[in-house]
């Protein structure tokens, strides 16, 4: 009637009632580490700067629209060295020498495109042709086949104000 006595240690029982607890620890503690080192920020740390670049680009369009502005796009290509040309029309008139353009891709942030257009001499104040080239891409250029099938978001930026929509090929762009 000796039953032999085993230890602790031996027993299945002891391994799974401690086995358990300990693999949910484990696990727990390599999500909290997987959380921690790839946590996306809550609040923008120059929160206050973006909220005042906001403020100006609404005061931008505010003024488009103050100026009854519309804008015709034309570009050769999408890519680096190729010709863009913009015409603005204006009820009030433009005097800026020079414009931004970007082209900003609707999901994949390296491919944007963005030229500083100059003021074609000789243009009139109520009709202003701007000229340039686009800017070297990012490091993830977007293939030749693919450019034209995307509808691109487009804004046009002066000092004082600035134009934005869609785009697909040419477009005529007017602030509402």
């Amino acid at each position: 009637m000796n039953a032999a006595v085993q230890s602790w240690y031996r027993e299945p029982w002891t391994w799974l009632l401690v086995g358990l607890p300990a693999v949910a620890v484990v696990a727990s503690l390599s999500s909290a580490f997987l959380a921690i080192q790839g946590a996306d920020p809550v609040i923008d740390d120059n929160y206050y700067q973006r909220g005042l670049d906001i403020n100006a680009t609404l005061r931008r369009v505010s003024n488009a629209a103050a100026l009854g502005l519309h804008a015709s796009v034309q570009y050769d290509g999408l890519e680096a060295g190729q010709s863009v040309w913009v015409g603005v029309r204006s009820t009030r008139g433009v005097k800026d020498p020079a414009l931004q353009i970007r082209l900003v891709h609707p999901a994949r942030s390296g491919v944007d495109l963005q030229a500083v257009l100059a003021r074609v001499p000789g243009s009139s104040d109520s009709e202003a042709e701007y000229t340039g080239q686009w800017l070297a891409t990012g490091p993830n250029p977007l293939p030749a086949s693919h450019a034209s099938a995307v509808n691109w978001r487009i804004a046009l930026v002066a000092p004082q104000w600035q134009v934005e929509g869609d785009v697909q090929g040419r477009n005529d762009l007017s602030v509402r």
